[in-house]
């Protein structure tokens, strides 16, 4: 096994532990965010709901491009919006702010978690059950953040937490693009209009899986026009 696989897999588990601590953050801090932001309990859900449905949305378009411009770009380039949206999370000054800047953690948080797993597989091949254990492993050390954060912010502020996600956010997309191995040698090659297309069936992929009200959503090529059918 190449030392440079191994060094790849410690900076994407860097990386998925840094948007996992990011999104723990808000939550764990919300009493001080509240109280500086003046928002109140809905506000703060709504806020955090965007976040959280922006992740779960995000994980389709980002496994599709991963496919089509390869694992390490689109890892970096998550990794980079992370560490902008953190920047603007300090940076909060009311309720809107607050909504945009949670929902593009999530945004941004969302694009990682398939390709980075994907790019584990593909580099590990038969031991990739060791090294996806591994990269659980350092991203579950974020469950620490609840029990620390509360004390840290005592003395720096809710502000400067979010600010240092994302100076910590930036270097590791520096490091990893810098120093990881590219996974996927042959990216599929689609034009940008069919990548968009990609994206935007998003919405689409929990519709094929549940049948509601005696509907059944189908899911037709890229490029041709979306059907349904009574069952």
């Amino acid at each position: 096994m190449k030392k440079s696989y191994h060094l790849t897999l410690l900076l994407v588990s860097l990386g998925w532990l840094i948007i996992f601590v990011g999104r723990l953050t808000p939550s764990t801090l919300l009493v001080q965010i509240m109280k500086d932001l003046q928002i109140t309990d809905v506000q703060a859900g709504i806020a955090l709901s965007g976040m959280w449905f922006l992740y779960g949305i995000m994980q389709y378009p980002g496994g599709a491009f991963s496919d089509a411009v390869g694992r390490k770009k689109i890892i970096a380039l998550s990794l980079v919006f992370f560490s902008f949206a953190s920047f603007l999370m300090g940076m909060n000054i009311n309720f809107v702010t607050f909504v945009f800047t949670c929902s593009f953690i999530g945004f941004a948080s969302g694009i990682l978690p398939i390709p980075s797993f994907t790019m584990i597989a593909e580099l590990f091949g038969p031991q990739k059950g060791k090294a996806l254990g591994i990269h659980s492993s350092i991203g579950s050390i974020s469950g620490l953040v609840p029990l620390i954060l509360p004390f840290i912010v005592v003395i720096f502020g809710w502000r400067n937490i979010f600010i240092l996600w994302g100076v910590f956010g930036g270097i590791i997309a520096y490091l990893f693009y810098l120093l990881s191995t590219e996974s996927l040698t042959k990216p599929e090659k689609k034009s940008h209009i069919d990548r968009c297309q990609i994206a935007l069936r998003v919405p689409l992929i929990s519709a094929h899986c549940v049948r509601s009200n005696g509907w059944h959503v189908h899911l037709p090529p890229v490029g041709s026009t979306l059907s349904a059918q009574a069952i």
